[in-house]
């Protein structure tokens, strides 16, 4: 969680900028270029996905979204039949993946993991994705869990 006492810690933060929180080896692929990314974590069958931007052979754009009830976008009977239907030809550009983690016995904590592309970068020669939003990663290991799984797949 980010608190405004926070704020005075960081020197270059204005109403203008947005105010980031570091821990872990997030630092470490904030430079790197996450778009690679996107379509591995789709494919990987890893985590849930539970938002998913892409665009099929036809240049049809399309957003879905799934956050309740622990359902994931890979699974689900319209996202499958609209794959089907497009030959399993689609270009992720956008996607937002939940891991349930284990903190402690009875304890667990719902992490997530956000590439905002854009459907532009689809048809880009050098596509850049730089920037990952990291929700519900309270320790360093969860941090350093959501870097992992952006490394192995970028």
């Amino acid at each position: 969680r980010f608190f405004t006492s926070n704020l005075r810690q960081l020197r270059d933060w204005t109403p203008n900028r947005r105010a980031t929180q570091k821990r872990g080896n997030v630092d470490n692929i904030a430079a790197r270029n996450l778009y690679a990314a996107v379509s591995d974590l789709y494919t990987s069958g890893g985590g849930r996905v539970v938002e998913l931007g892409f665009i099929t052979d036809n240049s049809s754009v399309k957003h879905q979204k799934v956050r309740t009830g622990g359902k994931c976008i890979r699974r689900d009977a319209y996202h499958k039949g609209g794959t089907v239907a497009v030959g399993n030809n689609i270009t992720p550009f956008k996607i937002a993946v939940q891991w349930n983690v284990d903190d402690l016995p009875g304890v667990s904590s719902l992490i997530e993991v956000s590439l905002n592309g854009i459907a532009r970068m689809t048809v880009e020669a050098m596509p850049q994705l730089v920037e990952a939003v990291v929700r519900n990663a309270f320790t360093t290991s969860h941090n350093d869990l959501i870097a992992s799984k952006l490394e192995s797949a970028a």
